[in-house]
């Protein structure tokens, strides 16, 4: 919570003991007034947070880039399994046609 203080100067005309004038100080706090930036605020604190949070900004802009191309990439592997898969169904068929050839092949031979 920031108090704002005021200050009230009082000054007794009659000097003291030293033959000096007394000057006493009195603060008076005020209630909070809504949000306030103290001038005592160095710019370069400012400024350091500002760069820090656009660092920030953009470190997270890269992350989500980043987990979106593995979530495509994720996809594109999900894809190749399944063509792989047929490529491996397709190349047993080919499998049992060369068999059904080698054996007619066989067959043929043995007639002769």
């Amino acid at each position: 919570a920031i108090l704002y203080q005021r200050s009230v100067i009082h000054r007794e005309d009659a000097p003291d003991e030293r033959g000096q004038v007394v000057v006493s100080r009195e603060e008076v706090q005020e209630p909070e007034s809504g949000w306030h930036l103290d001038r005592r605020v160095p710019l370069a604190l400012i400024l350091a947070i500002l760069i820090q949070t656009a660092g920030a900004l953009t470190w997270a802009g890269a992350a989500s880039e980043r987990i979106n191309h593995l979530e495509r990439q994720v996809t594109d592997d999900s894809d190749l399994a399944e063509r792989t898969a047929r490529l491996e169904v397709q190349a047993a068929y080919m499998r049992a046609a060369l068999a059904r050839i080698e054996d007619k092949l066989d067959r043929a031979i043995a007639r002769e």
